[in-house]
């Protein structure tokens, strides 16, 4: 029995996909600081969201070898991004 999914590239994909998003998040374009400012988000701590992403995009990798891993870095991302 093998732990890596039959479908391993759609967790890949969204593992890059955040990725460039934590890239964009470094210093944000006028989108997405329109955005964390219209939510009163503090300036502060934005360079939390970047450590989350990368956080998030590592566990997909890590997923795509690991299920258990995989299956709760799928959640998380799903519960942050809703």
């Amino acid at each position: 029995m093998t732990v890596i999914p039959d479908l391993w590239w759609p967790q890949a994909v969204l593992a890059g996909v955040l990725a460039v998003d934590a890239a964009m998040s470094i210093r944000p374009p006028a989108f997405i600081r329109a955005c964390l400012n219209g939510v009163e988000f503090p300036e502060d701590w934005w360079w939390t969201l970047v450590v989350i992403k990368l956080v998030a995009a590592a566990g997909l990798v890590t997923g795509i070898y690991v299920a258990g891993i995989g299956e709760a870095a799928n959640t998380g991302v799903v519960c942050y991004r809703d």
